[in-house]
């Protein structure tokens, strides 16, 4: 199993068909464009004083490298990026505990303290409106799921 099926698991998602629905929507929401990836390496990048951490053995542009060519071997097919995007020994699993985190808390232009009855309507119209809210159900988004883990 990779290590980003791993994460999205352990964060709920436990099904892949909910797992290719999330990075779906990620990508149709513009979080895997060269621009928002160089972001998420380097805002990971720094631990919560703001100072550097050792994420990517230190490298960040080979880091985004590594993650631009799944980006491009992939072509297009999210079950290629669910099983080869973080593979590379850039990343270890924390490393993508703490982008998948990032990505959901940067979600929908949304900045760090903004509380959510602050956020602006996301607007979907430059989307495949269709796709993203089957997505979005599929991932229980729109209709309530019940949770599968139970805690002790």
């Amino acid at each position: 199993m990779s290590k980003l099926k791993d994460v999205l698991s352990n964060f709920g998602f436990v099904s892949e068909e909910q797992q290719i629905a999330l990075l779906e929507n990620l990508a149709l929401a513009g979080y895997f464009e060269d621009k928002k990836l160089w972001q998420m390496v380097n805002l990971i990048n720094c631990d919560k004083s703001g100072k550097k951490s050792q994420f990517a053995q230190g490298d960040e542009a080979a880091a985004f490298e590594a993650l631009k060519q799944v980006f491009k071997d992939a072509e297009g097919s999210t079950k290629y990026l669910l099983d080869h995007l973080f593979e590379s020994e850039n990343f270890d699993v924390q490393d993508v505990e703490d982008m998948v985190l990032y990505l959901g808390q940067s979600a929908f232009a949304r900045v760090y303290n903004q509380e959510r009855n602050e956020l602006q309507p996301f607007d979907l119209q430059d989307l495949a409106r269709e796709k993203y809210l089957q997505n979005a159900d599929t991932i229980g988004m729109i209709r309530e799921m019940n949770p599968t883990k139970k805690t002790i």
